[in-house]
Protein backbone atom coordinates (compact mmCIF):
# COMPACT_ATOMS: atom_id res chain seq x y z
CA UNK A 1 0.00 0.00 0.00
CA UNK A 2 1.38 3.47 -0.94
CA UNK A 3 2.35 5.96 1.69
CA UNK A 4 -0.68 8.42 0.77
CA UNK A 5 -3.32 5.28 1.09
CA UNK A 6 -1.87 4.46 3.88
CA UNK A 7 -2.93 7.99 5.23
CA UNK A 8 -6.05 8.05 4.08
CA UNK A 9 -6.88 4.58 5.27
CA UNK A 10 -5.60 5.48 8.95
CA UNK A 11 -7.33 9.09 8.96
CA UNK A 12 -10.85 7.22 7.83
CA UNK A 13 -10.41 4.75 10.54
CA UNK A 14 -9.97 7.39 13.28
CA UNK A 15 -12.63 9.21 11.69
CA UNK A 16 -15.41 6.13 11.26
CA UNK A 17 -14.73 5.25 15.24
CA UNK A 18 -15.19 9.15 16.15
CA UNK A 19 -18.78 8.74 14.18
CA UNK A 20 -19.83 5.41 15.59
CA UNK A 21 -18.92 6.70 19.26
CA UNK A 22 -21.50 9.62 18.78
CA UNK A 23 -24.20 7.49 17.52
CA UNK A 24 -24.22 4.92 19.76
CA UNK A 25 -24.82 7.62 22.54
CA UNK A 26 -21.02 7.65 23.94
CA UNK A 27 -19.13 10.38 24.78
CA UNK A 28 -17.78 12.03 21.75
CA UNK A 29 -13.86 11.74 21.29
CA UNK A 30 -12.03 15.25 21.24
CA UNK A 31 -10.20 15.69 18.22
CA UNK A 32 -7.04 15.85 20.23
CA UNK A 33 -7.35 12.44 20.93
CA UNK A 34 -7.86 11.96 17.37
CA UNK A 35 -4.44 13.24 16.92
CA UNK A 36 -2.31 11.86 19.97
CA UNK A 37 -3.94 8.27 18.70
CA UNK A 38 -2.63 9.24 15.05
CA UNK A 39 0.72 10.14 17.00
CA UNK A 40 -0.14 13.83 15.64
CA UNK A 41 -0.49 13.08 11.91
CA UNK A 42 -3.62 14.93 11.40
CA UNK A 43 -4.86 18.54 12.19
CA UNK A 44 -7.87 18.55 13.68
CA UNK A 45 -9.01 20.90 10.91
CA UNK A 46 -8.68 17.67 8.75
CA UNK A 47 -9.86 14.95 10.96
CA UNK A 48 -13.09 17.71 10.94
CA UNK A 49 -12.92 17.71 6.99
CA UNK A 50 -12.96 14.31 6.99
CA UNK A 51 -15.76 13.65 9.79
CA UNK A 52 -18.02 15.81 8.07
CA UNK A 53 -17.16 14.29 4.43
CA UNK A 54 -17.80 10.71 5.59
CA UNK A 55 -21.26 11.54 7.09
CA UNK A 56 -21.72 13.71 3.88
CA UNK A 57 -20.95 10.13 1.70
CA UNK A 58 -23.22 8.49 4.17
CA UNK A 59 -26.07 11.09 3.23
CA UNK A 60 -25.84 11.31 7.08
CA UNK A 61 -28.10 7.75 7.14
CA UNK A 62 -26.46 6.48 10.16
CA UNK A 63 -27.94 3.49 12.38
CA UNK A 64 -27.07 2.46 15.81
CA UNK A 65 -28.58 -0.90 16.27
CA UNK A 66 -27.81 -0.45 20.64
CA UNK A 67 -30.77 -1.52 22.22
CA UNK A 68 -31.26 -0.28 26.42
CA UNK A 69 -30.17 -3.98 26.90
CA UNK A 70 -26.57 -2.89 25.74
CA UNK A 71 -26.73 0.14 27.78
CA UNK A 72 -27.38 -2.03 31.15
CA UNK A 73 -25.00 -4.44 30.59
CA UNK A 74 -22.54 -1.80 29.74
CA UNK A 75 -23.43 -0.29 33.07
CA UNK A 76 -23.89 -3.47 35.32
CA UNK A 77 -20.85 -5.90 34.62
CA UNK A 78 -21.41 -9.52 35.20
CA UNK A 79 -24.64 -10.30 37.59
CA UNK A 80 -23.08 -13.13 40.27
CA UNK A 81 -25.53 -12.79 43.30
CA UNK A 82 -28.54 -13.88 43.34
CA UNK A 83 -29.81 -9.97 44.04
CA UNK A 84 -27.98 -8.83 41.19
CA UNK A 85 -29.97 -11.29 39.07
CA UNK A 86 -32.92 -10.56 40.41
CA UNK A 87 -32.66 -6.65 39.82
CA UNK A 88 -31.56 -7.87 36.29
CA UNK A 89 -34.94 -9.39 35.47
CA UNK A 90 -36.26 -6.56 37.08
CA UNK A 91 -34.74 -4.46 34.61
CA UNK A 92 -35.04 -6.65 31.41
CA UNK A 93 -38.61 -6.54 32.80
CA UNK A 94 -39.19 -3.14 32.48
CA UNK A 95 -37.00 -2.37 29.15
CA UNK A 96 -39.65 -4.65 27.51
CA UNK A 97 -42.45 -2.29 28.80
CA UNK A 98 -40.93 0.76 28.09
CA UNK A 99 -40.76 -0.45 24.34
CA UNK A 100 -43.92 -1.92 24.02
CA UNK A 101 -45.43 1.41 24.97
CA UNK A 102 -45.95 4.13 23.27
CA UNK A 103 -45.23 6.65 25.14
CA UNK A 104 -41.77 5.73 25.58
CA UNK A 105 -41.72 5.92 21.44
CA UNK A 106 -38.97 8.11 20.55
CA UNK A 107 -36.91 8.12 23.66
CA UNK A 108 -33.19 7.31 23.44
CA UNK A 109 -31.94 3.63 24.55
CA UNK A 110 -29.71 4.93 26.90
CA UNK A 111 -32.51 6.75 28.61
CA UNK A 112 -34.65 3.83 28.65
CA UNK A 113 -31.85 1.86 30.72
CA UNK A 114 -31.02 4.57 33.19
CA UNK A 115 -35.04 4.20 33.69
CA UNK A 116 -35.04 0.94 34.25
CA UNK A 117 -31.95 0.72 36.52
CA UNK A 118 -33.55 3.67 38.53
CA UNK A 119 -36.60 2.18 38.70
CA UNK A 120 -35.45 -1.45 39.18
CA UNK A 121 -33.05 -0.26 42.34
CA UNK A 122 -36.48 1.48 44.24
CA UNK A 123 -38.36 -1.61 43.50
CA UNK A 124 -35.21 -3.64 45.36
CA UNK A 125 -34.97 -0.43 47.77
CA UNK A 126 -31.43 0.46 46.45
CA UNK A 127 -29.76 3.43 48.31
CA UNK A 128 -30.66 6.30 46.16
CA UNK A 129 -26.96 7.41 46.08
CA UNK A 130 -26.08 3.30 45.36
CA UNK A 131 -28.75 3.68 42.00
CA UNK A 132 -26.98 7.29 41.12
CA UNK A 133 -23.49 5.76 41.06
CA UNK A 134 -24.73 3.09 38.80
CA UNK A 135 -26.18 6.03 36.79
CA UNK A 136 -23.11 7.62 36.05
CA UNK A 137 -20.63 4.36 35.08
CA UNK A 138 -23.00 4.85 32.09
CA UNK A 139 -21.79 7.91 31.69
CA UNK A 140 -24.75 9.87 33.08
CA UNK A 141 -24.43 12.72 35.10
CA UNK A 142 -27.27 12.79 37.55
CA UNK A 143 -27.50 16.33 38.00
CA UNK A 144 -31.32 17.60 39.57
CA UNK A 145 -32.48 17.42 36.22
CA UNK A 146 -31.52 14.02 35.48
CA UNK A 147 -32.71 13.01 38.54
CA UNK A 148 -36.30 14.62 37.70
CA UNK A 149 -36.37 13.11 34.32
CA UNK A 150 -35.65 9.43 35.52
CA UNK A 151 -38.36 10.17 38.83
CA UNK A 152 -41.17 11.02 36.13
CA UNK A 153 -40.04 8.20 33.92
CA UNK A 154 -39.87 5.40 36.72
CA UNK A 155 -43.52 6.63 37.69
CA UNK A 156 -44.82 6.30 34.11
CA UNK A 157 -43.40 2.60 33.45
CA UNK A 158 -45.40 1.80 37.05
CA UNK A 159 -48.40 3.54 36.12
CA UNK A 160 -48.20 0.96 33.01
CA UNK A 161 -46.89 -1.98 35.78
CA UNK A 162 -49.26 -1.55 38.11
CA UNK A 163 -52.14 -1.79 35.76
CA UNK A 164 -54.42 -4.90 37.29
CA UNK A 165 -54.64 -6.03 33.61
CA UNK A 166 -50.80 -6.34 33.91
CA UNK A 167 -50.80 -8.71 36.44
CA UNK A 168 -53.48 -10.59 34.56
CA UNK A 169 -53.96 -12.64 31.06
CA UNK A 170 -51.42 -10.40 29.81
CA UNK A 171 -48.59 -11.48 32.33
CA UNK A 172 -49.51 -15.09 32.31
CA UNK A 173 -49.03 -14.85 28.03
CA UNK A 174 -45.76 -12.88 27.58
CA UNK A 175 -44.09 -13.73 30.70
CA UNK A 176 -43.95 -18.09 31.07
CA UNK A 177 -40.46 -18.38 32.87
CA UNK A 178 -40.81 -18.69 36.44
CA UNK A 179 -38.63 -16.02 37.78
CA UNK A 180 -40.16 -13.58 35.19
CA UNK A 181 -43.32 -14.23 36.53
CA UNK A 182 -41.76 -13.59 40.21
CA UNK A 183 -40.21 -9.91 39.40
CA UNK A 184 -43.14 -8.85 37.35
CA UNK A 185 -45.75 -9.71 40.39
CA UNK A 186 -43.10 -7.98 42.50
CA UNK A 187 -43.13 -4.95 40.23
CA UNK A 188 -46.63 -4.80 40.14
CA UNK A 189 -47.69 -4.79 43.83
CA UNK A 190 -44.43 -2.47 44.67
CA UNK A 191 -46.35 -0.33 41.98
CA UNK A 192 -49.61 -0.94 43.80
CA UNK A 193 -48.42 -0.36 47.23
CA UNK A 194 -47.30 3.26 45.81
CA UNK A 195 -50.30 4.36 44.67
CA UNK A 196 -49.00 4.71 40.71
CA UNK A 197 -51.97 3.53 39.63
Amino acid sequence: MAPMEQDCVGLLVIVAVNVAVKFTESIALDVKYAMEVSGWWYSPDRVLCAEKWLLGALEYEVYCGCSPWYWMRYGNGPRTSGAEQEASHLEDLLVQVMLLDYRFIGERPSVQALVAIYTAGMILGVEKEEIKRRCQRLGCDVDTDVDEKLGRGCELVMKIVGEEEFGGLRLGQIYMEETMCMVSRRASEWARGKCFV
